[in-house]
This record gives C-alpha cells, sequence and structure tokens, in this order.
C-alpha cells in the first residue's frame, strides 16, 4: 500500500459531508474503517480513520483486527 490518493480522499468526504450537513449522534460510540495505521517512534501508533456513525472521543477504546488501543489525541 502506497497511501496514495488518502489526502484527497478525506478532502472529499469533508466537502461533502459540510454540503450535504451529515451529522452524527454524539450519544453512540464510534463505528468506522482504519484507513492507514504506522508507527511513530515520537508518538507511537498513529492511524487515520473514517468514522461511519457515532462520536470518537479521546479516551475511547479501538479496535482494528487484532490491534486495539485507546485515542490519545486527535488533529
Amino acid at each position: 500500500m502506497t497511501s496514495q490518493g488518502i489526502g484527497t480522499l478525506l478532502e472529499t468526504l469533508s466537502l461533502t459531508s459540510e454540503i450535504l450537513e451529515l451529522r452524527a449522534s454524539p450519544k453512540r460510540p464510534a463505528i468506522g474503517v482504519c484507513l492507514e495505521a504506522k508507527s511513530s517512534p515520537s508518538m507511537g501508533v498513529l492511524v487515520t480513520l473514517l468514522v461511519r456513525d457515532g462520536t470518537l472521543r479521546v479516551g475511547d477504546c479501538l479496535l482494528c483486527g487484532p490491534g486495539y488501543g485507546r485515542v490519545r489525541g486527535m488533529c
């Protein structure tokens, strides 16, 4: 995998959600897809996620295949 086109995909999804005024339920836990994951020596594991429903918050647990972890920050 080369991660080619991830930036364009995220930009398109963001623009589409703004135009269609899509909103997720703030009371539901997040459900989505992990697009990319990498390990950084200074920050640990970094992932790019696409949340399909619900709201993801700092402190939430993540499960993706055999891997799991806790959300420590978002940008």
